[in-house]
């Protein structure tokens, strides 16, 4: 699979579209969760900018700036966007406390990478055609970090009553694993494409 530029801003075209669609669909309590793809072009957007900022030279000065919208996205706003946008879709209270279990760890992870991002930095490179996103944190709080993470992104659309949405928490799910196989060193970018990608099933789950 070739990610470049041109890849970033197709998908950002297709997802703009698809936001547009779902956000105009939804019902008030869905309204959070229609969101999805349209922030998934947004995000798209600046790593296509950020490919652009490797080669051009009037761009090149903004390649932090780019590097660190695209982790905005990545590490702070997705832990925090979607567990509580099911959250907000769940009529029963007993699945609404695990729900608000799962929002609680992605404050969490989100508050400690937002943590190291503003500590320690973080860089982006390219290698085989794929951006690497390189953090400095402590190897020990990677499966921990990891853990948590999944928790808020993955795991509350197995517990959600919504219609289809274990469908899209399964083929996420995949998606990681595939991802972090083929893909390891460009985990952060390639994982983020395939999501954005199956952010188009929103349209499924919406009623």
């Amino acid at each position: 699979m070739c990610f470049s530029a041109s890849a970033s801003f197709s998908a950002a075209g297709i997802l703009a579209i698809i936001g547009m669609i779902t956000v105009q669909k939804a019902k008030e309590r869905y309204r959070m969760f229609s969101c999805i793809p349209m922030i998934f072009a947004l995000q798209q957007i600046t790593e296509g900018l950020l490919w652009l900022s490797f080669e051009n030279s009037m761009l090149m000065k903004y390649e932090s700036f780019f590097t660190y919208s695209f982790l905005f996205f990545a590490f702070i706003l997705w832990p925090i966007w979607v567990p509580l946008s099911v959250y907000r879709i769940e009529p029963r209270s007993s699945k609404k406390l695990w729900l608000g279990l799962c929002s609680l760890s992605g404050i969490f992870i989100a508050f400690s990478l937002f943590s190291y991002l503003y500590t320690y930095g973080a860089n982006a490179s390219v290698l085989d055609h794929h951006i690497i996103y390189t953090m400095f944190y402590p190897e020990v709080l990677v499966m921990p970090g990891t853990a948590l993470y999944l928790i808020a992104t993955i795991i509350p659309f197995f517990i959600s009553s919504m219609r289809w949405g274990w469908l899209f928490g399964v083929t996420l799910f995949l998606s990681y694993l595939v991802t972090i196989y083929f893909y390891y060193q460009a985990f952060v970018s390639v994982w983020c494409f395939f999501a954005a990608l199956l952010s188009i099933l929103v349209l499924l789950i919406l009623p």
